[in-house]
């Protein structure tokens, strides 16, 4: 809360207080290389540190728009947001310039970078833009009926690229979709209605993944055609309308972990059940792993998982409801089940290597320095839910959904 930040040089043993940098909602954050780390939030807020986070100093705003999303480049960082806002800076964000060359008030949701001169924004009513000379310039590749929201955009090169968001939204018809294109924008492909309208992660340059309600796990594949094209597919991998899945973790190439929760006739319910389902041959296809797969004594109600993440090729740690902590060996067909003195529900896990690992309550942090075997309480903090990433053992940041933000 109100922007404090602490710091620790011993893996949590003791802590000190940096500085108050912000009291209001921070929406994004990048590295700009391994010191340089910029933060963008309400009311055109940019923050910068030059030592990966443990001092940080406000810049001079020169937008009022919320900005929401930020992509690097090299040396260049551009932010976009509310407004049809671009902020453009080309020095990792020691100073900042906004475009007035794109002429638009439209909310703008996403970025991604090709190149440091080749960008496409977009995000409300269907517009997008792309721009080939570093913005001077620019050209629509959006969609013209304006009925698509663009939540997240990514490009593979200067051809092919996938978007998911929302179809006609703040109507009654509003559905989540997934779009490609294989002609740099100028023509978005619906691949099918999808349940995801905000998740898009890539395993390599190609082939993604997006998981979400409805029991579907979405696999995006490169189809090449007799003239070299590629056109996109989206099958689904695992289908059940009670299933709603909150995270997908790749160990390696073959195997990865999707974990959520059962609902009962696509609406919530008491005695939701975990749900854990794992593949070991990249997703193409996914058993569930069912009571069996707990070592002591089954899988449980009214225990939704929330977060799982990779250990090893092979081992994951998934955490949830009720202090539950699982832990897999063998890519997610069994599971073992840890003790943590909490009984609250866990929103985050994070580990920087094989052993040292964070998951966070809304209150707590946990450390273990065990592979995940044994945990104890590190931090208590006040507020709101938080969430934790380690970039290496002794160096971890927490994230305040407040907009908090700790480096420890």
């Amino acid at each position: 809360e109100n922007g404090t930040v602490l710091c620790t040089e011993d893996s949590g043993k003791s802590w000190r207080s940096i500085e108050n940098i912000y009291q209001k909602g921070l929406y994004s954050v990048c590295f700009t290389d391994q010191n340089n780390v910029v933060a963008i939030g309400e009311a055109g807020t940019i923050l910068i540190s030059g030592d990966g986070g443990e001092h940080w100093q406000q810049q001079t705003p020169i937008t009022t728009a919320t900005l929401h999303c930020i992509a690097v480049s090299k040396a260049v960082c551009v932010v976009v947001g509310e407004q049809g806002s671009v902020v453009v800076s080309d020095d990792k964000g020691i100073t900042w310039n906004i475009l007035t060359s794109l002429p638009i008030t439209t909310t703008l949701r996403t970025v991604y970078m090709i190149s440091e001169s080749q960008w496409i924004v977009a995000g409300d009513k269907g517009q997008a833009y792309l721009t080939t000379d570093g913005g001077k310039t620019w050209e629509f590749r959006g969609v013209p009926q304006g009925t698509f929201q663009f939540n997240h955009i990514h490009f593979f090169d200067e051809m092919y690229g996938c978007s998911v968001g929302i179809q006609f939204p703040g109507t009654t018809d509003q559905a989540s979709i997934a779009a490609y294109t294989n002609d740099g924008g100028v023509n978005w492909i619906p691949l099918q209605y999808t349940y995801i309208k905000e998740a898009l992660c890539f395993y390599d340059s190609k082939t993604g993944y997006a998981a979400g309600d409805m029991g579907l796990i979405r696999k995006i594949l490169p189809v090449k055609q007799s003239d070299n094209s590629l056109v996109y597919t989206i099958p689904e991998i695992a289908i059940g309308a009670n299933r709603i899945y909150k995270s997908v973790s790749f160990g390696d190439e073959k195997h990865c972990v999707a974990v959520g929760y059962i609902v009962e006739g696509g609406a919530l319910f008491k005695g939701n059940e975990a749900l854990i389902e794992y593949s070991q041959d990249g997703g193409a296809t996914w058993e569930r792993s069912r009571e069996h797969g707990i070592a002591d004594g089954g899988f449980f109600l009214d225990q939704k998982l929330r977060k799982v993440t990779a250990v090893g090729a092979t081992t994951f740690i998934a955490v949830g409801d009720s202090g539950r902590v699982l832990r897999s060996e063998d890519g997610g067909v069994q599971w073992q089940s840890i003790s943590v003195e909490t009984s609250a529900t866990l929103w985050d896990v994070s580990f920087s290597d094989s052993y040292n690992g964070r998951v966070c309550s809304s209150t707590v942090v946990y450390h273990t320095s065990e592979r995940g075997m044994h945990w104890e309480a590190l931090r208590r903090f006040s507020g709101a839910e938080i969430h934790v990433a380690m970039p290496h053992p002794a160096c971890w940041r927490i994230y305040r959904g407040s907009g908090g933000l700790f480096h420890v």
